[in-house]
């Protein structure tokens, strides 16, 4: 064998040795599969009947595996479970959430996108509100989803209405959606994302009507991270990677792959 064809065979070798040794110290950020708690979250998360999980997280966190090398484990658990789950150290990953104090403190938070939480109903003769005042002195019955938070102002908000009565706590957005149907709720109060995937799934996603309440500010949706069970290292090559994929636009590119136009309004990026 000549030496040009021994330059020709090295290189590639070579390349191939580089490149294993790239995807054995990407591998190493994470060294285990994360598992994410996973259930349907509007059209950040939809399971289907098969347990097959899709939607905006999935395809995000799919691009994140091959820009790190880590891989993910998605354990199908009810939404409110999966809390509980996170701060006793069962869960690694918690997607499709939005930012508070108390979750904070138990938990690593990496922003994807902003949301704005407010009045929305099904009702166009409904008079005008545009603050929580206006809501009281209209005693509208109101329906929130349960283990939802948005923010202080939105649990004084909540609070007031179970004060008066006027309050409905649920499961999911499917049940807001048929509570408006029936008339057994006026409104609800939640971005428009999060009640997107049961409005068209029910065919009244045109038909609902969005309010702001001056009370209700912007809040911060994401990803949290165990504190106990992502070591620093996975964390901080997962943090990265995540804050360059959002401010490239990946996660509003996938957004709009999955929910519809009306949906969007106000959703900013994390």
């Amino acid at each position: 064998m000549n030496k040009l064809s021994i330059q020709h065979l090295a290189l590639p070798l070579l390349l191939c040795i580089l490149g294993a040794g790239t995807a054995t110290a990407t591998e190493s950020h994470c060294g285990k599969p994360l598992s994410i708690a996973s259930s349907s979250v509007g059209r950040s998360m939809v399971v289907g009947k098969n347990g097959a999980l899709s939607g905006t997280v999935k395809d995000f966190m799919d691009k994140v595996s091959v820009d790190t090398g880590c891989t993910f484990d998605y354990k199908q658990v009810p939404r409110a479970r999966a809390w509980m789950l996170l701060s006793t150290r069962a869960i690694d990953l918690l997607p499709a959430a939005v930012q508070s104090t108390d979750r904070d403190q138990i938990a690593r938070f990496v922003p994807t996108h902003r949301v704005t939480p407010q009045l929305l109903t099904l009702d166009a003769k409904l008079p005008a509100i545009r603050d929580s005042n206006a809501l009281l002195n209209a005693r509208l019955r109101v329906g929130v989803v349960r283990g939802y938070q948005y923010g202080q102002q939105y649990q004084h908000i909540k609070a007031q209405l179970a004060q008066r009565g006027l309050l409905d706590e649920v499961a999911n957005p499917e049940t807001i959606i048929k509570m408006l149907q029936a008339g057994r709720i006026q409104a609800t109060i939640l971005p428009l994302t999060a009640l997107a995937d049961a409005a068209e799934n029910m065919g009244v996603g045109k038909d609902l009507r969005a309010a702001s309440l001056a009370e209700l500010p912007q809040v911060r949706a994401g990803i949290y991270f165990s504190r106990d069970t992502v070591p620093d290292q996975a964390f901080s090559a997962l943090d990265q990677t995540i804050r360059r994929l959002v401010q490239r636009g990946d996660y509003d590119r996938f957004m709009r792959q999955h929910y519809p136009a009306w949906s969007l309004k106000g959703v900013e990026r994390g």
